[in-house]
């Protein structure tokens, strides 16, 4: 039966329920309203389009029968077209469970006049079909799932009526709502502001369901701020004294109260479980929660609630007295803060505030020294501050100003990877309000008719009760079957839950292609996407080209889609990524048309970043309405930041200050903040020499910061003159818990690393390795953190912790210098948990670069390396690798009980690392001769390999041209070797058996035969001069002399007489002549060399004139 045919119940019928399915077919409808008539062609009727095979759910080959295209569909056993749609509750998600009075509720059945006129509505709004069908089908989806919630919130039967034939009616019902309590009149307000809106019909809707519900007696003009949703979501953050307020108006009973300081001082509760005990206070009529006792609150938790109050859109949660500007931004866009603490940001203004009771409780800070003081005569002129920066920073990146590496538009490349087809692992990472998850909504619509696609969200509740694993198998089925699986808010997973996800992706990696979705990401994550095969990271921004898109579908005005154009480039590029969204498009656009313009966006910037100061937003936004009124204002420090950001306006294709600040040298950090904002102004001013009337830098030093993660916080004194030392916030947090410490610094807090030793670190041992990491991966000052831990907790937890958070430990230990000469040698263990346990290190010429910060192209050009590398000798002994001296010399004495590889490295390969790194340390550390012995005693002798020509050679090709793209040979150069062999008082049994000879001959203790006669014959470059051809070395000469008896050989003998070797001082012609006797009697005058020796050629003639 048609649903046109289809005969109304009695209007005052209800039907309750069906084994715990409500089934409401019509209700109360008014006598001869036109609802009783409300049907229109079906060509044009949702049933027509819920039954098409076209972007059905199933193909129109697949099953048999009419097809159902939709989800709402109800089907029967004669496929006839029952005039009802079907709302599904996802008991899950809604926390619904089993009572004995209601049952279990499953959904809902609704009949299709109810919603009938407006979806005609829609339909008509628009004069192409497909455009109409689209837009009902849109509006229908939202307003069955509003429905739905009103069916199941605790108000009355009566009330509900009331509201669903103003639904019917599209708001024309003449009733009054029945008299109801306050609490019933809250939650129907709450509900009814949250009707789906999009056509005027639906807009008006909401406005007479709530213009009607706010007149009724007990919703006073109080009670309605209190109940005001943001984006349907009932968070509010409330000053103290909130709850007596809300008590008076509601009744104590009905507001739910729930104090945590006890168990969060006692470190009791987790936020899962605060999650778990605060929805768990909602019980019937109690729609408020009011949570005390909390400081701060975990992003993880503050999205769930959010989450929830969006699934309940008649519940509140109520933090008192909690800090939130330190929280994700897409979470505190969540929050309503009309009843909020005032920000911090905007009571200090100058250094008196910061010591102030109330903003020291709030926003502690430390005096900080600075290094790298910036010189006052370089402020001026941006080459000279460009090139101070260059050197004084070591900054390589300004060699040659490069653009933003975030790319513009990560849709065409996400979709380029995704078509190939081939298994693959995708991390799109923008910031909050960049399109992704729309992006990705629409993607998944596309897909689902070509194979199946599953969409995780990864702040999800559910996941407080089940493992992501648990969660993923259920939803993807079959193993090898071709999936897209889409992970939402993949920065909100826990460290433990990305390293489950990774090892479960590899698990099912056929066919089974991924795309992970973040706002934000850390080292860590970088690192599973360099380590896992056929993973792509695109890093995106909010560009110009997405903003276009987005205001082409607006009314907004040419000129102010320029001047916000203009925003978000200029915001961007100075207070970062997150300072902008797309959702704020229609918030300045209305800014901009507003009588108080200058106040609004300062408001709109502050909420977006509340931990900048008032003065920062306040002169960022002159200098902004100054520029779109064509006049100027750069008098103060962010009016110029402003003004250097907006040179790139027009290409949007710079680093912010924040990419900037996180590509440049960590010794960035280590400069005062004002050096820092000076350093990316002149990287601005480099991309766009030829501009010229620039703003005077020298404001910018002319005013007092305190340093903070991210943008410096300007105060509005002047600078006191002494760049070297100033303010700097500190984390208020407890020190005690390197979770706290993870967290604070995930959302930009910064930590007094000193004071953390001196209160804590000092005098305990931290023995949770992967926190460390942790830490590490999210700290802007690895070296300050580590340098907090002693040094033999350091030390142990290289030892102790497992391989791959021991590698990552070590590199930042290295890379930092930390404890460097330290007795506990955890700089030293650092460098050897590396040769041991890191794949990506299998060059001794990377272990260089790791200590002493010496790239391959500078070894070979060093004295040392050139003496010995164009084969000519011993050069000069400068110093050029002592901290991979120091480290090789520790490992020789205290590795031998440390020497376990990690499972993917075998013992062949890293010996051979090990091997080559000695023989560097030997050739270029610059240490004298017996240092470098000492290096090949003990544990290491049996390291040392025997020269050949063929090493020799390879010596002399690295010294023609530079160390990159060649290899370290394994055996050093003959020189080198000699110059450290012949002062070692005994030779070690592990050498080879050359070197032992070579040792005995260089400390006069081998016999001609068989030793210095065999090493002739074997080895011949073990005992000439490098590059010299025949020439004997001078050291061999002398052992060759004072052999321990026997005769040499004849051409040994000739060798020493005619090869141009110089005969040492100690050495008497008597001597010569001895053991050269042979060869004298047979040696003519024209096979004397012409630079030979003056006294080796004195022998030889006198032996001449003697025969003759």
């Amino acid at each position: 039966m048609e649903a046109s045919q289809t005969p109304r119940p009695n209007p005052k019928a209800r039907i309750y329920l069906t084994t715990s399915v409500w089934m409401r077919f019509h209700i109360e409808s008014p006598a001869g309203s036109a609802s009783q008539t409300c049907t229109w062609p079906e060509t044009k009727s949702s049933t027509q389009l819920d039954r098409s095979c076209e972007d059905g759910v199933f193909a129109a080959k697949s099953g048999f029968g009419r097809p159902a295209a939709n989800k709402n569909v109800v089907l029967t056993f004669f496929d006839a077209d029952c005039p009802c749609y079907f709302v599904n509750l996802d008991t899950t998600l809604l926390k619904i469970r089993y009572s004995m009075e209601d049952g279990l509720p499953l959904g809902y059945l609704l009949h299709k006049n109810l919603i009938a006129r407006l979806l005609r509505s829609a339909y008509d709004a628009f004069d192409q079909p497909s455009d109409g069908e689209n837009k009902l089908l849109e509006l229908r989806g939202r307003l069955l799932d509003w429905i739905a919630n009103i069916l199941r919130s605790p108000i009355s039967d009566a009330l509900k009526s009331w509201i669903l034939r103003n639904i019917e009616t599209q708001g024309q019902d003449p009733q009054r709502p029945p008299i109801s309590s306050v609490n019933s009149l809250v939650i129907a307000y709450s509900l009814c502001s949250c009707c789906p809106t999009g056509t005027e019909e639906a807009q008006f809707l909401r406005r007479a369901l709530t213009e009607t519900i706010s007149n009724e007696e007990g919703i006073s003009p109080t009670m309605l701020r209190f109940i005001q949703r943001k984006e349907q979501y009932g968070i509010y953050v409330v000053k103290g004294g909130t709850l007596f307020e809300l008590q008076a108006l509601l009744g104590q009973r009905k507001v739910a109260v729930r104090d945590f300081e006890r168990e969060v001082t006692q470190r009791a509760i987790n936020f899962n479980s605060m999650y778990l005990d605060i929805i768990s206070q909602f019980t019937g009529f109690t729609c408020i929660v009011y949570v005390q006792g909390l400081r701060h609150v975990e992003d993880a938790l503050l999205k769930w609630l959010a989450e929830y109050t969006r699934h309940h859109p008649w519940r509140f949660i109520f933090f008192e007295n909690v800090d939130a500007s330190w929280n994700f931004s897409e979470n505190r866009d969540r929050c309503n803060f009309a009843f909020a603490p005032e920000n911090p940001s905007k009571v200090i203004l100058d250094l008196a505030d910061l010591e102030s009771e109330r903003v020291s409780s709030i926003r502690p800070s430390h005096m900080a020294d600075y290094q790298h003081v910036l010189p006052a005569d370089k402020i001026k002129d941006y080459r000279k501050l460009l090139d101070w920066a260059k050197t004084e920073l070591t900054a390589d990146f300004l060699n040659q100003p490069q653009r933003s590496e975030k790319v513009s538009d990560f849709r065409t490349p996400l979709g380029e990877i995704l078509r190939g087809g081939e298994a693959c692992v995708v991390l799109v990472v923008s910031p909050p309000g960049a399109g992704k998850t729309f992006f990705m909504d629409d993607m998944k619509a596309k897909e689902e008719g070509r194979r199946k696609v599953v969409q995780f969200d990864g702040s999800s509740d559910i996941l407080v009760t089940h493992t992501i694993v648990e969660l993923l198998n259920k939803d993807l089925g079959v193993h090898g079957e071709k999936v897209l699986l889409i992970i939402d808010e993949y920065h909100m997973l826990a460290d433990a839950q990305k390293a489950q996800l990774f090892e479960w992706i590899e698990e099912k990696a056929a066919g089974l292609q991924v795309v992970l979705v973040a706002n934000r990401i850390d080292s860590r994550d970088k690192e599973r996407i360099q380590n896992y095969r056929s993973a792509s990271l695109l890093e995106a921004r909010l560009s110009r080209q997405v903003l276009n898109d987005k205001l082409e579908h607006t009314d907004i005005g040419i000129q102010n889609k320029e001047h916000l154009r203009l925003w978000f480039s200029t915001s961007r590029l100075v207070f970062g990524e997150e300072s902008i969204s797309l959702r704020l498009v229609d918030a300045i656009a209305k800014a901009l048309q507003g009588p108080s313009t200058q106040h609004d966006l300062t408001e709109i910037l502050l909420a977006k970043v509340p931990t900048i100061s008032q003065l920062s937003a306040e002169q960022f936004v002159a200098a902004f309405l100054a520029k779109i009124q064509q006049s100027n204002y750069s008098g103060l420090p962010f009016a110029v930041l402003f003004n250097v950001a907006a040179l790139d306006a027009e290409a949007d294709s710079a680093c912010s200050y924040h990419e900037f600040a996180s590509r440049m040298p960590r010794s960035l950090y280590s400069a005062p903040p004002a050096t820092r904002l000076l350093s990316w102004c002149a990287y601005m001013r480099s991309l766009y020499p030829q501009t010229r009337d620039l703003p005077d830098l020298a404001t910018i030093c002319a005013h007092e910061y305190v340093d903070q993660i991210g943008v410096p916080f300007l105060l509005r004194e002047v600078g006191s003159g002494n760049p070297s030392r100033g303010r700097a916030f500190s984390w208020a947090g407890d020190y005690e818990s390197i979770d706290d410490i993870i967290d604070a610094l995930k959302r930009g807090h910064s930590v007094d690393w000193q004071d953390l030793h001196e209160k804590v670190w000092r005098k305990t041992t931290i023995t949770e390795g992967e926190k460390v990491c942790l830490l590490l991966s999210n700290c802007r000052n690895p070296g300050a953190c580590l340098e907090a831990l002693k040094p033999e907790n350091l030390a142990l937890l290289l030892r102790t912790t497992v391989p791959s958070s021991a590698v990552m430990l070590a590199h930042a230990t290295l890379h930092n210098d930390v404890h460097l000469n330290d007795e506990g040698a955890p700089y030293q263990e650092a460098f050897w948990i590396i040769v041991l346990n890191d794949p990506k290190v299998n060059s001794a010429a990377t272990l260089a670069e790791l200590t002493d910060r010496v790239p391959e192209e500078r070894l070979a050009r060093h004295p040392n390396s050139q003496a010995y590398f164009s084969g000519v000798g011993r050069g000069a002994q400068t110093s050029l690798l002592p901290k991979l001296l120091s480290c090789l010399q520790w490992a020789r004495e205290n590795s031998h009980d440390h020497r376990e590889l990690s499972g993917g490295l075998d013992d062949k390969s890293r010996q051979e690392l090990l091997r080559r790194t000695l023989v560097l340390a030997t050739v270029c550390s610059g240490c004298d001769a017996t240092l470098q012995g000492q290096l090949w005693c003990s544990g290491f002798a049996q390291l040392l390999v025997t020269p050949t020509a063929q090493t020799e050679a390879a010596w002399v090709a690295i010294g023609q041209g530079s160390l990159r793209g060649k290899v370290i040979p394994s055996a050093m150069p003959v020189d080198c070797l000699r110059g450290w062999l012949g002062l070692q008082e005994a030779m070690e049994r592990s050498w080879p058996q050359e070197i032992k000879h070579l040792w005995a001959i260089l400390r006069c203790k081998a016999p001609a035969e068989p030793v210095i006669n065999e090493l002739w014959e074997s080895n011949r470059p073990l005992l000439l001069d490098p590059g010299s051809g025949t020439k004997i070395s001078t050291d061999v000469v002398r052992g060759m002399i004072h052999n321990e008896g026997g005769d040499l050989n004849k051409d040994i003998q000739k060798a020493i007489l005619t090869s141009g070797c110089k005969v040492p001082v100690e050495i008497t012609d008597d001597d010569v002549s001895r053991v050269t006797g042979t060869a004298l009697r047979q040696i003519g005058g024209a096979e004397l060399p012409v630079d030979m020796d003056p006294r080796m050629r004195g022998v030889v003639e006198n032996a001449i004139s003697q025969r003759g």
